[in-house]
């Protein structure tokens, strides 16, 4: 299972001369991990004495690095080893500068809980730029479901945070239960700890993006969208929407590069959710949003697998995808319908790749497998996702 993959990376992480990040979208498991690891710590003989832990959504009376300086220093033993268990950390303003003082002056394990890597690494990284390491929750992939003809579908459908995998409801009642959690996410989370004064265009925002999953997007048609909703919003705010979106840890913003010279390339984007079930709330569960639930599905489960994504071009050929991990690499194209007219239009700038090192594939991820194509190997999205 997911958890445990988090759980083993986060054990092989102790005694790093580092802060430890887990982030996360609200509800991916990362209070839980942390919890874990707590438990484990104790279970390895290590006093409850040497284990500060603070979930400052329950501490309310922490709520800057002064206070959180004053509270945990008194805490502090002479042990040769303690360990700062801190939950939710974004919560206390300029967090960052009590971190760093108990990095520099205590023998303290440190390790912090977020929503995104944005928002944990933005200022951290300015004061311990070497000192940082992630482990980054995703919610669950198809191989993470328990096995069932419908498992999929589910994925597809209703993503994979476990409040949903744990629904203990009729399925017909998920959809329901989904857009709560998406009015959660938004308006209870993401909203009100932003400050968004227009709450109404955030929403509307986030559901045109979710509206043109997989399609390059140009700032100018974002904004066009924007202004039909308020007249007055400016690029500058809309901007800080967007990025408020991604650093959240609820969307991936995907710039398009120039992928020989490594270089990024002005003007559209794509955008993803990094959960399905999310994703298809914001559609308001339309059935013409299959198409755009599987683009998403395959961006995630590249992230999931641990690939950093790009899309973009290299020569003449447009790439959806262009996924990296260490010197692996992949460029991959997706297909979500069997016309094969379609197929052949998909394959015409795959095929123009295939002069390419061994350590490079070329994939065309469609809904059934088939033969080989010149160089380019042709996967099913189910056998891709099973993987």
């Amino acid at each position: 299972m997911a958890t445990e993959r988090y759980f083993k990376k986060l054990l092989s992480l102790q005694e790093n001369f580092s802060v430890k990040i887990i982030t996360g979208l609200r509800g991916t498991g990362k209070t839980a991990l942390l919890k874990k690891f707590a438990a484990r710590l104790q279970n390895d003989g290590v006093n409850s004495d040497e284990i500060i832990f603070i979930d400052f959504e329950e501490r309310e009376d922490i709520r800057d690095f002064r206070r959180l300086y004053e509270v945990v220093s008194g805490k502090l033993s002479d042990s040769e080893r303690m360990y700062l268990l801190f939950d939710n950390i974004q919560l206390v303003k300029d967090w960052e500068k009590a971190v760093n003082a108990f990095f520099v002056g205590s023998p303290a394990e440190i390790y912090l809980t977020g929503t995104s890597e944005g928002v944990m690494t933005g200022e951290l990284k300015k004061i311990l730029p070497d000192n940082i390491d992630i482990v980054q929750l995703f919610p669950a992939g198809v191989s993470d479901f328990p096995n069932g003809e419908e498992k999929f579908e589910d994925f597809i459908n209703f993503g994979g945070l476990p409040e949903v995998l744990n629904f203990g409801g009729d399925k017909e009642s998920l959809p329901k239960f989904l857009n709560g959690l998406y009015y959660e996410i938004v308006f209870k989370d993401i909203v009100a700890e932003n400050m968004i004064r227009d709450a109404g265009l955030f929403d509307s925002l986030l559901r045109y993006l979710a509206r043109n999953i997989g399609n390059p997007i140009k700032p100018a048609e974002i904004y066009k969208y924007a202004l039909s909703i308020n007249r007055s919003i400016t690029t500058f705010t809309l901007e800080n929407y967007l990025n408020i979106a991604e650093t959240s840890g609820l969307v991936r913003r995907v710039r398009r590069y120039d992928i020989k010279n490594d270089t990024k390339l002005n003007g559209s984007e794509r955008i993803y959710f990094v959960d399905n079930g999310i994703l298809n709330a914001a559609l308001n569960f339309s059935p013409d949003g299959q198409a755009k639930l599987i683009k998403n599905a395959v961006f995630m489960e590249f992230l999931r697998r641990g690939f950093d994504v790009k899309s973009g071009r290299l020569g003449t050929a447009t790439v959806e995808f262009f996924a990296t991990s260490g010197e692996e690499k992949i460029f991959a194209q997706v297909q979500t319908d069997e016309n094969e007219k379609m197929r052949t239009t998909l394959l015409r700038p795959l095929k123009k790749l295939v002069n390419l090192k061994k350590s490079e594939k070329i994939l065309l991820i469609s809904l059934k497998s088939g033969k080989m194509r010149k160089g380019v190997e042709v996967i099913g999205i189910k056998d891709f996702l099973g993987r």
